[in-house]
């Protein structure tokens, strides 16, 4: 029996025959690195994909493994340009020997700054290998820039629906308040900003602190209460400004609101209705429940009123006036010489066949100047 694992010598022909390896003496095994590129399951591949995000960076890693029966020396890698890199995990691979059935782990960087170009593209890595069975080791890399998620804020009103422009109204004295909404319709939490200062009468402000204190998440919004508030003396008046807010990488800009506001003067010298009810006449006696016309408004009688006692004026038997006035609370009164007007009254007077609405800057005595203020530009109550 010859012992498999022992040498066998043919004295005759002078053979050596080596069963465990498989060769002879006249047909030496051959000796050679063969270095390939493998993933990290241990499977042979010659290309990889890589995906990022601009502004974000991605790191995969792949093995040089020797697969031959000879040591091989690993030379510098090469092949690769930004956004991609690659260096050995362990930097003493490229300064030692890769024995046999060894493997050198390698990092592979896809990292793509906030200026880098949306694109795909592809590189390949080399390893220069001398003497590799093979030739020397190379990788195709197929990488992808994509476009990261961005925060889109945009200004709702209660219904959902997206707007740019929002139209407020008041009257003097009065405040009113609107309510709309910041929403995050984007893929990306977004950081909210102050909001841009408002001018009077104008002011705008977060329903809620926190708006501030926190992203807004996507599809979370955050409620802004817009007051329109004027002063006791401000001018009846109209005029636009802008509402923005800060919204670092917004998809479309900053979110831009347009507010649209009106003052505008509630009082009346007019019904336009008291031209359907016959003109007083001061030559009749009226019962009461009787309706006129009379200095274009609309008056009653509670009880009887005598001849030449026109409405608003003076008294019967019955104590107080008999007549009482069909109209809104905030209606006017026309101007009289006999009346002391406080600071901030306002009265109907006419000027060119217009009626409108003066207001007197101070304390007026019987007998004033009708022309107290110059009456509020655009208030037109009607025609006489």
């Amino acid at each position: 029996m010859v012992n498999s694992d022992a040498p066998y010598t043919d004295t005759q022909n002078s053979l050596i025959y080596n069963f465990a390896e498989g060769y002879n003496s006249d047909n030496p095994p051959v000796t050679q690195a063969n270095v390939v590129f493998e993933d990290m399951n241990n499977s042979q591949i010659s290309a990889l994909s890589m995906t990022t995000m601009v502004g974000e960076a991605t790191q995969s890693q792949v093995q040089l493994v020797n697969t031959g029966n000879a040591p091989a020396t690993l030379g510098e890698l090469s092949g690769l340009q930004l956004p991609l890199g690659a260096s050995f995990d362990d930097p003493q691979c490229a300064s030692s020997a890769l024995q046999p059935n060894q493997a050198c782990t390698l990092d592979l960087n896809l990292n793509s700054n906030k200026q880098a170009q949306v694109g795909s593209g592809s590189q390949t890595l080399i390893d220069t290998v001398a003497n590799n069975q093979s030739g020397d080791p190379s990788l195709t890399i197929n990488y992808s820039v994509q476009a990261a998620p961005q925060p889109h804020v945009v200004f709702e009103n209660s219904q959902n629906q997206v707007i740019t422009s929002l139209d407020t109204s008041t009257t003097p004295s009065a405040s009113q308040d609107y309510l709309v909404k910041l929403v995050n319709t984007g893929e990306a939490p977004a950081a909210l900003s102050n909001l841009s200062a408002l001018q009077l009468p104008l002011a705008a402000a977060f329903s809620n602190a926190q708006c501030l204190q926190a992203p807004l998440a996507a599809n979370e919004s955050c409620s802004v209460t817009i007051t329109l508030n004027p002063n006791r003396d401000a001018q009846v008046s109209s005029g636009s400004q802008t509402l923005t807010d800060v919204v670092a990488d917004n998809q479309g800009g900053d979110p831009i609101l347009s507010i649209n506001y009106s003052i505008q003067d509630a009082a009346s010298c007019t019904d336009p209705n008291a031209s359907s009810y016959p003109a007083y006449d001061s030559g009749i006696t009226y019962q009461a429940g009787v309706k006129v016309s009379y200095k274009h408004f609309i008056w009653r009688t509670k009880w009887y009123a005598d001849k030449g006692m026109a409405p608003g004026q003076g008294s019967n038997q019955s104590g107080g006036s008999p007549w009482e006035l069909v109209k809104p609370a905030d209606m006017l009164f026309d101007w009289s010489a006999n009346v002391v007007y406080q600071a901030g009254t306002r009265q109907c007077i006419t000027v060119s066949s217009t009626r409108l609405v003066n207001m007197s800057m101070a304390r007026l005595q019987k007998s004033g100047h009708q022309s107290s203020r110059n009456p509020l530009p655009g208030i037109t109550c009607g025609l006489i």
